[in-house]
C-alpha cells in the first residue's frame, strides 16, 4: 500500500500497489485519460482522476461502476483490491450527517446485481439498480464543525438496507481539508475480509511544511461467506454523496489495481461428509470409527436437494407415508431405535393442560419443544450431523459436553417433564446452532455459545422469510478433544451452496462437564437462564478446574415440537391392549408424561448418587431452582464496531412451522473418528 517508508518525509510517496501478481485489472490516472468498466462502457478522468459521483435525484439509483466480474465464486479465491482515492472537503458546512455519516467511496466484492422493474404504458423495463454484497466503504460524519473519517465493513442487502459488520472512528479533523486515502481490500477465499487504509493530507505533503492533518491509518477484520456462492461476482466501485452537506466536495479515484488468485489446494465444494463412505472409517487398513447411531431418515435427508425437479426431497417436507411405513410396529420399532441411545423429553401444553399443576405460578411461562439427551459418549473424535430446513435450524441448538446435577438427570431419565417444563437445566455445555441476526431480521448466523455469551458467530446469508421451508441446513460438528469445528453447507432454493466454519478451543473453558456422581444439588448457584434455550449456567462453589470428565452427552433442543399425524397418533394409542404397540406408544408420539419401562443409559450409580428416592426428584428439583424463573426480558441489539458479538433479541423467531419428520431422525452420530472430515478453510485471520 505505497511506499510506507515515506510516509514520513516531506516528499509525497508515490501509489505502489500491494498487489502485483495476478493482476486482472489496473487503473492509473496519469497514464490513462480513461477507464473501461466491466461491461464494456469507457468514462473520462480529470487532472485529479475519475470522479466519483452520485445522482441525488432518485436516491435509489446511485451510481456504481462495475470493475469487472469474476469467476469461479469468491470462496476459490483470494481477491485483492488496492488504490488510491483524492477526496476535497474544502467548502463550507451546511449541516450536520447522521450518525451512520456520508459515503465518500465504497468498493464492492462479491457483488450481485438487484434488479428493479419500470412499467411504462408501452413495456417494461429491467435493469440493474444496485448491488449487494460485502462493501468496504469511507464514511465522513460532521458534528459540531469537525469531520470525522469513519472505515467500515458492512453488508449490502437485496432490500436496499446495509448492515455494519465492523468499523472505526477518527479524528476530529478541522476543515477545510484534503486527503489521500490508499486503500487495500482483501477477500480471502469468501470467508475472511481485511481493509488497511492509510489517510494523508494534502497540506502535510507539500514541501517544507508540516501543516494539514497527521498521518492517520486503521485495520478492519472480519469473517462472513454472504454471497460467497454468488457466480460470477462483481468487483464494483461506488458513488460520492458528500457534496449533499459539504458544496463543492469531491471525491476522485486515482489508482485501482485487482488481483485474483486461486488456491493452490483443491477447495472442496459445499457438501456434508458422506459418513458411509467406507474410507471414513478405515485408516491403514484397520476401522478407526464406528456409526453409534443413525436416524431413520439420515440417509435421504443427505441426498436430498430442494430445487426445481430434484429426484430426492427433504424428508422433512415429505408426509411420513412418503417415508416409512406408518403402521404400528414400524414407528414403534423406530422409537424403540431412538430410545435406545437417546433421553427424549417433549414440553408441549397438550400434555399439561392444567398449567397450575406442574407446581409453579401460573404467570410463569412453560418451556416449550422437545429436546433429546443421548448416552453417555467419549469428549473427543466424535462426529454429529443433522440435517433439516432451515425453518427448523432457526428453532433448535446442539450442545455438546452437557453435564447437569443428579436430580436434574434423574429427572430427564424418568421423563418427569411436567417438573421440567418451568425450571432450566444447570449445566456449562459448549451450544451452537443457527438463528437470525439481531442487525436484521433477514440475516442468518452461525453461533457458538458458552455460559450465554456467544463466544464466536459469523453472517451467513440472507434469506427471505418464504424461503425458510425450501432452503435445507446441513449441520456438522467434530470434537476433536480440545476443540470443536462446527460446519454448516446451506442449500438455497435455486440450487446454489454455501459452507461456513467455526471453531472453537474447548480446552480453555472451565469444566462443562460437571461429573454426574462428583457434585450434588447444594453445591451450585444458578445465574440468570438463557432466553432461548432451556438451560442456565451452572456455577459451582468450591469447584476447582481439575481435568475434565472423559465422557459427556450430547444435547439437541428444538423449541417446536414434533407433531404426529393425526392418524397414526389416534391408532397407536388406539393399540394399547396390545403389549408390544403400548410399549412403542410413548417412544412413537414423544409423550413425556408417562414412565418408560425400558432400561435406560443411566446406571444404577447415576441413579443411586442423586442421593434421593423417586419420590424425592420432585422436592429436589424445586429446591435446587427455586431461582430459576423464565426471564423474557428481549437482549439489547447493537450495530457498534470491531468485535462487539450480540445475543439476538426475543420475537426473530418466525412462525411456528410444521415439521413432516422427527428432527431426530435425521441424525447420525459416529465416534472414534480419529481425524476430522472437514477442516476449517481458509484459516481465521486471528
Amino acid at each position: 500500500m505505497g511506499n510506507l517508508g515515506l510516509c514520513g518525509s516531506r516528499g509525497f510517496p508515490t501509489f505502489i500497489a500491494p498487489n502485483t501478481e495476478n493482476v486482472t485489472f489496473k487503473f492509473d490516472y496519469k497514464r490513462y485519460n480513461e477507464i473501461e468498466f466491466g461491461n464494456g462502457t469507457k468514462a473520462p478522468t480529470t487532472a485529479n482522476g475519475l470522479l466519483l459521483e452520485a445522482q441525488f435525484a432518485n436516491p435509489k439509483t446511485l451510481k456504481w461502476h462495475n470493475i469487472k466480474e469474476y469467476s469461479p465464486s469468491a470462496a476459490h479465491l483470494s481477491v485483492c483490491v488496492s488504490g488510491r482515492v483524492y477526496v476535497r472537503c474544502f467548502e463550507k458546512i451546511v449541516a450536520n450527517t447522521a450518525p451512520q455519516g456520508l459515503c465518500a467511496f465504497k468498493v464492492c466484492t462479491r457483488g450481485c446485481p438487484v434488479f428493479g422493474t419500470i412499467q411504462t404504458s408501452t413495456c417494461t423495463h429491467t435493469a440493474p439498480v444496485m448491488t449487494c454484497g460485502v462493501c468496504f466503504c469511507l464514511n465522513i460524519t460532521v458534528a459540531t464543525g469537525k469531520i470525522y473519517l469513519c472505515p467500515r465493513i458492512i453488508l449490502a442487502l437485496d432490500s436496499g438496507d446495509e448492515v455494519l459488520l465492523v468499523g472505526d472512528h477518527l479524528g476530529p479533523l478541522q476543515p477545510p481539508l484534503s486527503f489521500y486515502t490508499d486503500f487495500a481490500i482483501v477477500d480471502d477465499g469468501g470467508r475472511n475480509i481485511q481493509m488497511d487504509l492509510i489517510f494523508r493530507g494534502e497540506q502535510s505533503a507539500a514541501a517544507g511544511h508540516e501543516r494539514g492533518m497527521q498521518t492517520l491509518r486503521t485495520c478492519l477484520q472480519e469473517y462472513t461467506v454472504f454471497n460467497n456462492q454468488v457466480q460470477p461476482a462483481i468487483i464494483s466501485i461506488g458513488y460520492s454523496n458528500l457534496a449533499s452537506i459539504m458544496t463543492s466536495s469531491d471525491v476522485h479515484l486515482q489508482h485501482l489495481q485487482v488481483s485474483e488468485r486461486r488456491f493452490q489446494q483443491q477447495v472442496s465444494e459445499p457438501q456434508p461428509c458422506d459418513i458411509w463412505k467406507e474410507p471414513i472409517h478405515n485408516k491403514d487398513g484397520q476401522s478407526t470409527s464406528k456409526i453409534v447411531f443413525e436416524g431413520e431418515d439420515a440417509r435421504l435427508a443427505y441426498a436430498a436437494i430442494d430445487v426445481p425437479e430434484a429426484p430426492n426431497a427433504h424428508p422433512q417436507l415429505q408426509p411420513s407415508s412418503a417415508i416409512v411405513n406408518t403402521s404400528h410396529a414400524a414407528v414403534g420399532r423406530s422409537a424403540a431405535r431412538v430410545h435406545d441411545f437417546w433421553q427424549h423429553i417433549r414440553y408441549s401444553d397438550r400434555d399439561f393442560p392444567n398449567k397450575s399443576d406442574t407446581g409453579s405460578p401460573q404467570s410463569m411461562s412453560l418451556i416449550t419443544g422437545e429436546f433429546w439427551l443421548s448416552k453417555q459418549i467419549e469428549k473427543k473424535n466424535v462426529y454429529f450431523h443433522c440435517s433439516s430446513t432451515l425453518a427448523q435450524a432457526l428453532t433448535m441448538c446442539i450442545m455438546f459436553h452437557f453435564g447437569c446435577p443428579d436430580n436434574f438427570l434423574r429427572a430427564i431419565v424418568e421423563k418427569a417433564a411436567d417438573k421440567l417444563c418451568a425450571l432450566h437445566i444447570p449445566t456449562n455445555g459448549v451450544v451452537l446452532g443457527v438463528e437470525n441476526d439481531p442487525r436484521h431480521d433477514s440475516l442468518i448466523r452461525m453461533f457458538i455459545e458458552h455460559r450465554n455469551e456467544i463466544m464466536d458467530d459469523m453472517v451467513i446469508c440472507e434469506c427471505a422469510q418464504e424461503d425458510l421451508m425450501s432452503s435445507i441446513v446441513h449441520q456438522e460438528v467434530y470434537d476433536g478433544g480440545s476443540s470443536l469445528i462446527y460446519r454448516i453447507t446451506l442449500l438455497h432454493r435455486d440450487g446454489t451452496r454455501q459452507s461456513a466454519f467455526l471453531q472453537a478451543n474447548v480446552d480453555q473453558l472451565e469444566d462443562s462437564n460437571l461429573c454426574e456422581g462428583g457434585l450434588h444439588a447444594g453445591s451450585h448457584s444458578l445465574e440468570e437462564p438463557s432466553t432461548r434455550f432451556p438451560i442456565t449456567p451452572w456455577t459451582v462453589r468450591h469447584h476447582s478446574l481439575s481435568p475434565m470428565s472423559p465422557h459427556n452427552r450430547i444435547f439437541v433442543y428444538s423449541s417446536v415440537a414434533y407433531e404426529e399425524p393425526q392418524d397414526v397418533f389416534i391408532g397407536l394409542h388406539d393399540s394399547e391392549s396390545s403389549e408390544e404397540a403400548g410399549a412403542e406408544s410413548d417412544g412413537a408420539t414423544g409423550s413425556c408424561s408417562r414412565k418408560d419401562s425400558r432400561v435406560s443409559d443411566a446406571t444404577m450409580d447415576e441413579l443411586q448418587s442423586a442421593g434421593c428416592e423417586r419420590s424425592d426428584c420432585e422436592t429436589d428439583l424445586q429446591s435446587c431452582c427455586s431461582t430459576a424463573e423464565i426471564k423474557n426480558k428481549p437482549t439489547g441489539m447493537s450495530n457498534q464496531s470491531a468485535g462487539i458479538r450480540n445475543k439476538p433479541a426475543n420475537g426473530l423467531r418466525k412462525p411456528k412451522p410444521l415439521w413432516q419428520r422427527p428432527l431426530i431422525e435425521s441424525v447420525v452420530l459416529v465416534k472414534g473418528m480419529q481425524n476430522p472430515p472437514f477442516k476449517c478453510f481458509p484459516m481465521s485471520l486471528s
